[in-house]
């Protein structure tokens, strides 16, 4: 269905627009490819990034809700390198729901008694 559609661009906006989500940090062209940002401390751009991801995540995961899906976004977010953004709650939760585990029975087993080596 087109009208479900939604691209890259529409989350993050295409070259000088403004995102659907949020405020991004621009970098001008004059000093493209630098590591001066025109805002923001380092501290400031790492919460602006695991922000974007944190969004990223919650539309995908509003959007894909199959098993194979969860395993995938789980999959997906777990590659990011930094261990700083990624979503590691998220990850653990979608992975709870793949588990769907339930107990149904609980044996309590005494010990067998253990050798003295004293």
């Amino acid at each position: 269905d087109a009208g479900n559609t939604l691209r890259l661009s529409d989350v993050f906006g295409k070259w000088g627009e403004e995102p659907l989500f949020g405020n991004r940090t621009k970098i001008s062209s004059s000093n493209a490819g630098t590591s001066k940002r025109k805002n923001g401390s380092k501290q400031g751009d790492m919460k602006l990034e695991k922000q974007g991801i944190l969004n990223l995540y919650a539309l995908l995961k509003a959007r894909y809700t199959s098993r194979e899906a969860k395993k995938q976004l789980a999959l997906l977010f777990s590659m990011i390198s930094s261990p700083m953004l990624q979503p590691k709650a998220e990850i653990e939760g979608l992975l709870g729901e793949l588990d769907n585990a339930t107990l149904t029975q609980i044996d309590l087993v005494q010990p067998a008694a253990l050798p003295s080596f004293l």
